[in-house]
């Protein structure tokens, strides 16, 4: 008889667990990436009289009709990267959002750094509502071209720049890194007999089956997805997805999954030692499985946290990008 636990409770360690976790989103709206082919077909009338120039991440300018009517939200991409695709707006993502009021055209300036900053897609939420969905399926590396009517901004935008209806905000987005959400790389066979199964969703939030045998006496890895990335090393930051649990234990110690998808870690900081010797070398994309034997962590690091000293512990990382 196996055991099933379901990557479902959120139950932080932070002894061991991953640091920089942003708060979680409850209105996350999500595509199939196979979806995203098509999502710029739509035509864009408002935005091909207009014109963006300038490099990224500097201050661009935008040549448009003096007022330009904006009825809809429209979305383009001016220059397309080549970087994971945003299909969450709860996803990490760099951006730097340039605004500028139909009125006028001028870029009023970035929102937060000039320099962008790292955060989920749906950060800007309390200004611009309308902006997160707007982001969906734009690849890493690209610039975007955005209008947004009064009624897909906060109200603070037509009372300080006078917007009347049919008007609204035109926004250059630059979008640098995109963090997966999961591990996307190529399965692996392995043969190994007695260790948890992994089992995956349909957006790859896994789940463990524990065996009902006795665990193993000694460090096991497994690789269960290969990325074709880079190799990450133990001390350079790396975006992860964990879930651990006990051997015996019915519920996760560790679930970023049910959380707000954590900031990077260095493996070395991040893990047991016996877990980040076993992920150094691992590709991004890659997902690996290591089980340490019971009394694998010192009982002095164990105290005021949920995990037993005494029993198995199996970890599962997807290792999803290293940080630029």
């Amino acid at each position: 008889m196996r055991k099933p636990v379901v990557a479902l409770t959120a139950l932080s360690v932070i002894a061991l667990a991953l640091a920089g976790c942003t708060a979680s989103t409850p209105n996350t709206t999500r595509v199939a990436e196979s979806s995203c082919g098509s999502a710029f077909d739509a035509p864009t009338p408002l935005l091909d009289t207009l014109s963006v120039s300038g490099e990224a991440g500097e201050l661009p300018a935008v040549t448009m009709p003096n007022p330009l009517q904006v009825p809809r939200n429209e979305r383009k991409i001016v220059n397309a990267g080549d970087g994971a695709l945003i299909t969450s707006t709860s996803q990490l993502a760099h951006t730097t959002v340039w605004a500028a009021p139909s009125t006028s055209g001028e870029i009023l300036g970035a929102l937060g750094s000039t320099s962008g900053q790292m955060g989920q897609v749906d950060q800007w939420a309390q200004d611009l509502p309308g902006l997160a969905e707007e982001l969906l399926c734009v690849p890493g590396g690209s610039r975007v071209l955005i209008t947004l009517p009064t009624s897909d901004l906060a109200p603070a935008w037509s009372e300080i720049y006078k917007l009347e209806e049919n008007q609204g905000v035109v926004l250059v987005v630059d979008v640098g890194q995109v963090v997966p959400q999961a591990a996307a790389g190529a399965d692996v066979f392995n043969a190994d007999r007695g260790l948890p199964a992994v089992i995956r969703d349909t957006t790859g939030r896994p789940g463990l089956v524990i065996p009902s045998g006795d665990a193993p006496t000694d460090v096991r890895t497994q690789t269960l997805l290969k990325g074709d990335g880079e190799a990450i090393t133990a001390d350079a930051p790396v975006y992860v997805q964990v879930l651990a649990v006990a051997w015996r234990g019915h519920e996760p110690f560790i679930n970023t999954w049910a959380q707000a998808q954590p900031g990077p870690v260095a493996v070395s900081q991040g893990f047991p030692a016996d877990v980040a010797q076993a992920l150094e070398g691992a590709t991004v994309g890659s997902q690996v499985m290591v089980v340490l034997p019971a009394g694998s962590i010192p009982a002095e690091a164990l105290q005021g946290s949920s995990i037993p000293a005494d029993d198995a512990l199996v970890y599962v990382v997807d290792i999803l990008a290293i940080a630029q």
